[in-house]
């Protein structure tokens, strides 16, 4: 290494400075939506509110199908009671 010490201040020696994408005011930011919870804005990509702790639920997932499930093993209960009963 030739003896030279190393100095902290050379490692921020840049020649090229901020390149312009550093100081335009894209749209790389998030949007902010408020908690459910508590109600405090909190970014978008969020799954933990960083206030109240409360986990985000994101919909757009596929739909249950546990509603129709629910309806069919009622009918066949039923029918079974009835057939049951006479």
């Amino acid at each position: 290494m030739g003896g030279e010490s190393w100095n902290p201040d050379d490692a921020w020696d840049d020649d090229e400075g901020p390149q312009e994408c550093d100081l335009t005011d894209d749209e790389d930011e998030y949007d902010v939506e408020p908690c459910p919870s508590c109600g405090r804005d909190i970014s978008e990509l969020s799954e933990q509110c960083p206030y109240c702790g409360e986990w985000i639920e994101r919909g757009g997932g596929s739909p249950t199908r546990r509603g129709p499930l629910v309806v069919a093993l009622a009918i066949l209960l039923l029918i079974s009671f009835l057939i049951w009963v006479f």
